[in-house]
């Protein structure tokens, strides 16, 4: 896992614990143990991440639907 991986996986136990609407870029790196140059060297902004996000969980979530 590479580390925007690893990053999106995080955010997304951290968008759970925290919620979407309140979750500053600041609280957000704190938690994720980055400082905001790191953040931007991964992802554009906030945004960009949670469209990441978003992606990764609707794989998830059409990964987890059985086929037959």
């Amino acid at each position: 896992m590479n580390t925007q991986d690893s990053l999106i996986s995080r955010t997304i136990i951290v968008i759970d614990k925290y919620g979407y609407e309140d979750l500053s870029l600041r609280r957000l790196t704190g938690t994720l143990g980055l400082t905001t140059g790191a953040f931007y060297k991964h992802f554009k902004n906030k945004n960009d991440l949670y469209e990441k996000v978003a992606i990764e969980l609707s794989k998830n979530f059409v990964n987890s639907i059985p086929l037959y």
